[in-house]
């Protein structure tokens, strides 16, 4: 019985010496699953690898991730265009200011003829407004913004109740900063809002001539 234990533990021994040999392993590592040229721990930087890089433009990996991209965006003035592919990795949305001359919701005062420019065709002064800071009075409204004091009168003047608290507004402020801001409501509510701010009570502002 000795025997014939002996010999089986020299066949199983000489059977596992022949499989570790005829194996993948690196002789030159001492042991272990070879690369053997392939993709290596952690991606090989190429598409499909499962690893972003960023380095090699990619957005996404491996493909299957990628879905779908929306490149729609909320501001008109803004063109936002769909590039790259999910089968290369970069799957990717590129933005660009809208320059067109058309009724797209983006005024373009550059153009001098943009429908979207004619701020008075809104449908409330609030809305007419904010159009015509980004129209005839952007000038006077960058101005203002960068003065620190004017923005403070602003702050300060919409917030009150009563001409006391405008008179207090002007007191604590400059007279650059009240010649700023006189700029700017002067040039949204009398120049570029006559219609749609008809009416607007001149206690936060002293009124159009």
């Amino acid at each position: 019985m000795r025997t014939i234990t002996l010999s089986l533990a020299v066949a199983l021994g000489l059977a596992a010496l022949a499989a570790a040999c005829s194996d993948d392993s690196d002789p030159g590592t001492g042991g272990g699953p070879s690369t053997g040229g392939g993709q290596a721990a952690g991606g090989n930087g190429a598409c499909g690898d499962g690893v972003v890089d960023p380095a090699l433009g990619e957005t996404c990996d491996p493909p299957e991730s990628c879905g779908a991209i929306d490149c729609g965006g909320v501001d008109a003035c803004v063109i936002s265009t769909g590039e790259g592919s999910a089968a290369t990795c970069d799957l990717r949305c590129t933005e660009a200011p809208n320059t067109a001359c058309v009724a797209d919701g983006c005024c373009v005062a550059a153009c001098g003829n943009d429908p979207d420019c004619v701020c008075d065709a809104s449908a409330d002064c609030n809305t007419c407004f904010g159009c015509a800071g980004n129209a005839e009075c952007a000038a006077v409204v960058d101005a203002c913004e960068s003065s620190p004091d004017c923005i403070d009168y602003v702050s300060c003047s919409s917030a009150c109740p009563d001409q006391a608290c405008v008179d207090a507004c002007q007191q604590a402020s400059t007279p650059e900063a009240i010649q700023l801001f006189e700029a700017w409501f002067s040039c949204a509510l009398c120049d570029a809002c006559p219609t749609s701010c008809m009416g607007f009570s001149n206690v936060a502002f002293p009124g159009c001539p």
